[in-house]
């Protein structure tokens, strides 16, 4: 599991122990957390808040217009 990756989300929103053990076991790290979807945030058990956080998170880092610190998204 990616301890860079679940610091940054416990940076953002609360990271339950059953997200982080499933977030283990699909291998997702910070990398390829930035390709994630709504459908995919859903099925590693974000409730709909934290997911909409995380999903203008992706949108914003991933911009290739985007000018502000990816922490501002949030």
């Amino acid at each position: 599991m990616s301890d860079e990756l679940i610091s940054f989300l416990n940076n953002h929103v609360n990271i339950t122990q059953p997200i982080r053990e499933k977030i283990q076991d699909e291998e997702v790290d910070l990398t390829s957390f930035y390709f994630l979807t709504e459908v995919d945030l859903q099925q590693l058990g974000f409730k709909m808040g934290p997911r909409k956080k995380l999903l203008n998170l992706i949108k914003c880092a991933s911009s290739v217009t985007c000018t502000q610190p990816v922490v501002s998204c949030i």
